[in-house]
C-alpha cells in the first residue's frame, strides 16, 4: 500500500438515493418530482418522505420493472446503504370508478356484485375489474357513477339468492334480481 491509496472514503449520507422497481404497467403513472415515502422493518413505525428524482429509461426484461431514484432526507443517519424497504409513490393515476374489494364476489365465471335497489331488492351484475388499491378494486365495466353498491355481506345475499334458485329448482346461480 503506497501513500497516493486512500484509506477511506468520506460520504455525506444526510440525504440518500433509494432505488424502487416500478411496475411495468404502472410507468405511466410516476413522474420526476411525485411524491413519495418509504418504509423498513429496520425502522418501525417510522414513515420517510421524499420525492422521485429521476427515472431510468429502460424496462428490466427479467423483471418486468423500471428503476425509479428516490431522494430522501436522512438528517438522523438512520438509513444505511444497502438497506431494504417498500416505497409508495404518489402516482398520478386517471380518476377511477372503484367499489370496496369486499363487494365484489368471485365464482368460478365472472366476478359480480350486488347493486341495491329501492323496496330492497338487489341486483346482481357481472363486473370487469381493474387494478387493486388496499380495501378498493377499479370496476371497468358492470355499474356506474351514481350506483348504491352493497359493500359487506355480499356474499349473504348471493347465498340466500342461491338457494331460492335451488328450492324453486332452477340455476343455483345469482339471478338478474333478488329480495331479502
Amino acid at each position: 500500500m503506497g501513500a497516493e491509496t486512500p484509506l477511506f472514503t468520506i460520504a455525506d449520507l444526510s440525504r440518500v438515493w433509494m432505488l424502487a422497481d416500478v411496475y411495468e404497467m404502472d410507468v405511466g403513472r410516476v413522474r420526476i418530482g411525485d411524491r413519495a415515502t418509504f418504509t423498513s422493518d429496520a425502522l418501525p413505525g417510522r414513515t420517510i418522505p421524499g420525492r422521485v428524482e429521476f427515472l431510468y429509461p429502460t424496462v428490466s426484461s427479467t423483471t418486468r420493472t423500471l428503476k425509479a431514484r428516490v431522494s430522501l432526507a436522512n438528517y438522523d443517519g438512520a438509513l444505511r446503504p444497502g438497506m431494504y424497504g417498500r416505497v409508495h409513490i404518489a402516482g398520478r393515476g386517471t380518476p377511477a370508478l372503484v367499489v370496496p374489494s369486499e363487494a365484489v364476489i368471485y365464482t368460478g365465471e365472472n366476478p359480480y356484485l350486488f347493486v341495491a335497489h329501492p323496496g330492497g331488492r338487489f341486483e346482481a351484475r357481472v363486473v370487469s375489474t381493474g387494478l387493486r388499491e388496499g380495501a378498493w378494486i377499479q370496476v371497468l365495466r358492470g355499474v356506474s357513477a351514481g350506483d348504491t353498491v352493497v359493500a359487506s355481506a355480499s356474499f349473504l345475499i348471493d347465498s340466500e339468492s342461491r338457494l331460492k334458485a335451488a328450492l324453486a329448482g332452477g340455476r343455483s346461480s345469482a339471478g338478474p334480481s333478488t329480495s331479502p
